[in-house]
């Protein structure tokens, strides 16, 4: 029994060895499904950052991409800034989750790459993307602070995007925001870093484990998307009471006085939800009503907060009514993701650049 064990253990390995080879000759990609921890590791700022000058392939039913970070572990800029952030004139800092981040698209191809392109490559512009997957606002803020506060100055704008899950990031993330009896919020965390366990460091560094593991993980992601998908629940009704906007409005707030006191202009952009930009391929009414209904609450936050708000929803609603009919009609977001697709990126990145630079008619109207 003992040598049988043995034996089938070499056999493996053996076979292992072989298929390491063979892939590497081949030129074999090693590649991720979930990106959290294939590009990010552990750091003490908000829990984790991207690793820095990491490369790898980020790969679903829905795209086949390569991504690449910079040496601060922030997705790498394509086409890089034409001028360097001391003696750009026009500087615009950019802060949000995976949408931010970039999440399925190529190089070159984030709303913040198109900001850059449209803006005419002028060697006064510099935008700056501080996109960081699975963050909230609370975390956000935590870069800006880090990053880009100290820096700021007259002119400067600083644009943060948000999405619905936010809400609850804000409550439950690496790094999050406690909302006491008496309303006072403070900051706690992070008291746990993204670990860089065995699974991690295997997928890095093995190809043919690396294929393996990619396989599991990506029949667990769309086994878990399925089931997500049929159960949704109406959204419960929030109130200007509950934490959630509480902690939303506070660091909204902070995000506004600090860029105020340095003369910088501050703007959050929201982001719609995919039933809301008709870009669903089976509508679905019950998440329609739930996007709907955090479309509301986070409009009165940021109303209640003072907040200057850049609202997506209208320029993809024109779009998608200027495509009436059509046989084949633009999509904006991948299939079984609610991500924008490059063509998503490219409108969002056109209209916040028309933003910039105080034209946001809609296409229609022009």
């Amino acid at each position: 029994m003992a040598r049988s064990a043995v034996r089938i253990f070499i056999a493996i390995i053996i076979v292992l060895a072989i298929a390491e080879v063979a892939l590497r000759a081949l030129g074999y990609e090693r590649s991720y499904v979930n990106p959290l921890h294939s590009f990010h590791v552990g750091h003490p700022l908000v829990g984790y950052l991207g690793k820095p000058g990491f490369t790898g392939r980020f790969r679903t039913p829905d795209f086949d991409v390569m991504i690449s970070n910079g040496p601060d572990g922030f997705r790498l800029p394509d086409p890089m800034p034409a001028a360097d952030p001391d003696s750009a004139s026009r500087r615009v800092f950019v802060f949000g989750d995976s949408f931010t981040w970039g999440w399925g698209v190529p190089q070159g191809t984030v709303y913040t790459d198109v900001m850059t392109r449209t803006l005419g490559n002028q060697n006064d512009s510099y935008v700056k993307n501080y996109g960081l997957n699975a963050s909230g606002t609370v975390q956000q803020y935590t870069l800006f602070e880090h990053y880009v506060r100290d820096q700021l100055r007259a002119g400067d704008v600083v644009l943060v995007m948000f999405y619905r899950n936010d809400f609850n990031d804000n409550l439950s993330g690496r790094q999050r925001a406690v909302v006491q009896p008496d309303g006072a919020v403070t900051r706690v965390g992070p008291d746990e870093l993204l670990g860089d366990g065995l699974k991690d460091a295997i997928k890095t560094h093995s190809y043919a484990l690396n294929l393996l593991l990619y396989a599991a993980d990506l029949f667990k992601k769309i086994r878990d998307q399925a089931e997500a998908e049929s159960r949704v629940v109406a959204l419960a009704q929030l109130s200007e009471d509950d934490p959630e906007i509480i902690a939303l409005k506070h660091f909204l707030t902070a995000f506004k006085t600090d860029c105020e006191q340095r003369g910088a202009r501050f703007a959050i952009i929201y982001k719609p939800g995919k039933n809301e930009m008709h870009d669903a391929v089976v509508p679905n009414d019950s998440l329609l009503s739930n996007e709907k209904a955090y479309r509301a609450v986070f409009m009165a936050a940021a109303e209640s907060a003072g907040v200057e708000v850049i609202d997506l929803l209208p320029i993809f609603e024109t779009l998608h009514n200027q495509a009436g009919a059509a046989a084949s009609p633009p999509r904006f977001s991948f299939e079984h993701d609610g991500h924008w697709n490059v063509e998503g990126h490219r409108v969002a990145g056109e209209f916040l650049t028309d933003w910039l630079r105080g034209n946001t008619a809609r296409p229609d109207d022009q």
